[in-house]
């Protein structure tokens, strides 16, 4: 009686090495993806909060009284960022406040948000300004560099 051999499926060790090599291109692309992201992300969110400190300055300055503005030019220079804050998010911010004080009644008053990122690469992308009058009426206008 003869036994019957059964044939084992099994992969060539070619087959094994180009799947490697398949799996290896797939997951080298996604890293590269989550990698691009996240540095998105952080420089994302450095505008954000750069945003954010303008917006506050600007608000901060809208209920001033027009002596007080006056007060703000005597202070024009650069302030920086309270120490939480630099705890909390990082980076170093900086604030530059100018004050153009050109027409009688009116101010023109420009925030400029400058920092460092964490990797330390300087950084200054928002601008605001506010317009101000003697008699109490104020606009402003954000704008980024690039």
């Amino acid at each position: 009686m003869q036994k019957e051999q059964k044939s084992i499926a099994a992969y060539s060790l070619v087959e094994v090495i180009v799947a490697m090599g398949v799996v290896t291109l797939f997951s080298v692309s996604v890293f590269g993806t989550i990698v691009t992201s996240a540095a998105i992300h952080e420089s994302s969110r450095e505008i954000e909060i750069a945003n954010q400190i303008l917006q506050h300055e600007v608000e901060n300055v809208r209920g001033l009284r027009w002596e007080n503005i006056e007060d703000l030019a005597v202070q024009t220079g650069s302030l920086s960022a309270e120490s939480a804050f630099r705890e909390n998010f990082g980076g170093e911010y900086s604030l530059e406040r100018n004050i153009d004080d050109t027409i009688s009644n009116l101010r023109k008053i420009t925030f400029t948000v400058s920092w460092t990122s964490k990797k330390g690469k300087l950084k200054q992308l928002s601008s605001s300004s506010i317009y101000y009058t003697k008699e109490g009426l104020s606009d402003s206008y954000y704008r980024n560099y690039d």
